[in-house]
């Protein structure tokens, strides 16, 4: 639970899931609650706490429980993922710590817009058209956007790296929002897809060094 990317930043969870909609994310679903990982640890300590029957020792040890048979198995299974073990390298989690601001910078610049008239724009959350934008005018998708069926393309990996950022949740349980933590993460995904070089940790790097350079001209 105190992975750099366990819930470093606030993550966008609903207490209700949006009802599954064609092709999957949907921008007309609700704001998602954004919850701090305080906030997420003490939601399943009360989830557990909820199924004891006896005193204070039955509550440990069904909280225990919870942790061992719930969260662990799910997250001994991320990390065996190439790409989170590439961003958690000491040099790349200085890189994103101390570039911080300029990444935040692009991911306000396309959060999620007015829904309408008299609405306000939710700057701590991206739609997957902002995250495709942002990639786009970064540049990162320019050898994607070289290709036939660019725009179908450039969707579909963005649309994965969402969704991947997400830890491949059920479409009943997707979310229309990623959180600033989770847009790093996607332009991560999107780099070791469409970048050249065998070293994952290198087009990480790189990826960044697009949303880096993009946020100077914003």
């Amino acid at each position: 639970l105190t992975h750099p990317y366990c819930l470093i930043t606030p993550t966008p969870v609903t207490l209700t899931p949006p009802p599954p909609q064609p092709g999957g994310l949907n921008s007309s679903a609700p704001i998602p609650k954004l919850l701090s990982r305080a906030d997420f640890v003490y939601g399943i300590m009360r989830a557990a706490a909820s199924l004891a029957t006896g005193g204070a020792a039955d509550t440990v040890d069904a909280i225990e429980d919870a942790l061992l048979e719930k969260i662990q198995p799910g997250w001994e299974a991320y990390q065996q993922d190439a790409i989170l073990q590439a961003m958690s390298e000491k040099s790349t989690q200085a890189m994103i710590q101390d570039n911080r601001t300029h990444l935040k910078r692009v991911f306000e610049q396309h959060s999620r817009p007015e829904d309408g008239p008299g609405q306000t724009a939710n700057r701590d959350v991206m739609l997957l058209e902002g995250l495709k934008d942002a990639c786009e005018e970064s540049g990162l998708l320019a050898e994607v956007l070289a290709e036939e069926r660019a725009d179908e393309k450039a969707r579909k990996i963005c649309l994965n790296a969402v969704l991947s950022a997400q830890n491949d949740p059920e479409e009943v349980r997707e979310l229309p929002e990623v959180a600033f933590m989770e847009f790093v993460h996607a332009v991560a995904r999107i780099a070791v897809e469409v970048l050249e070089s065998k070293d994952v940790q290198q087009k990480i790097r790189i990826g960044i060094d697009y949303m880096l350079e993009y946020s100077l001209s914003l």
